[in-house]
């Protein structure tokens, strides 16, 4: 586990959660914009994704990268 995820950050990991493409992208987009670290909360403000989504995405990165690029 991450250490910088709490113990509720990697419950909600493991939930089954299908991203789309464009919720993927939205994150990239945010990691493009070198602004941020991925893990601080305020990165997610520029999406329209939920802790959850945003979290699964994080750790399923590389799974979700080679689906959509």
């Amino acid at each position: 586990m991450n250490k910088n995820l709490t113990k509720e950050d990697a419950k909600l990991i493991k939930q089954d959660l299908m991203i789309s493409e464009h919720q993927f992208n939205e994150y990239l987009n945010v990691q493009n914009t070198g602004l941020f670290n991925m893990l601080d909360p305020k990165a997610r403000n520029y999406t329209s994704l939920s802790k959850e989504e945003w979290l699964y995405i994080i750790t399923n990165y590389d799974h979700l990268w080679s689906i959509y690029h």
